[in-house]
């Protein structure tokens, strides 16, 4: 009996799994293409039982690498200025121009390692709103 009633209670809990990346996948995304300069964007979101990871690539509209990090810094900010981000979450996120020749993440900011948005917002000293 035991074998039957454990699958019918996790399948609710690994549905809930799918929502929940579609949600976390949606508002990164749509915070990512809030911010001009911004092309294109591919997250990714894992929520699975203690495992929660953020990341993806982020195509940009710039022709120099300082323009590819100036877009970059926007799009960090526009995340740290969000309510609807958690202080634990760390997106990974690379971003590149059109062509992919050039590229870029947070440690060109002077973050050490992929930044959590805790360290974002003390970064740039804001509190999302």
């Amino acid at each position: 009996m035991a074998a039957i009633v454990m699958p019918a209670l996790l399948l609710p809990l690994l549905a809930g799994c799918g929502a929940a990346e579609a949600s976390c996948e949606k508002t990164y995304e749509e915070l990512t293409l809030s911010v001009p300069g911004v092309i294109t964007a591919d997250v990714t979101c894992v929520r699975r039982f203690g495992d929660e990871r953020e990341g993806g690539t982020v195509t940009v509209d710039a022709s120099t690498k300082q323009g590819v990090v100036a877009v970059m810094e926007d799009v960090l900010r526009a995340y740290a200025a969000s309510p609807d981000l958690k202080h634990a979450e760390s997106p990974y996120m690379y971003f590149t121009n059109k062509d992919g020749s050039i590229g870029t993440a947070p440690t060109d900011l002077g973050f050490n390692g992929t930044p959590s948005l805790r360290n974002i917002r003390e970064h740039y000293g804001i509190e999302p709103g």
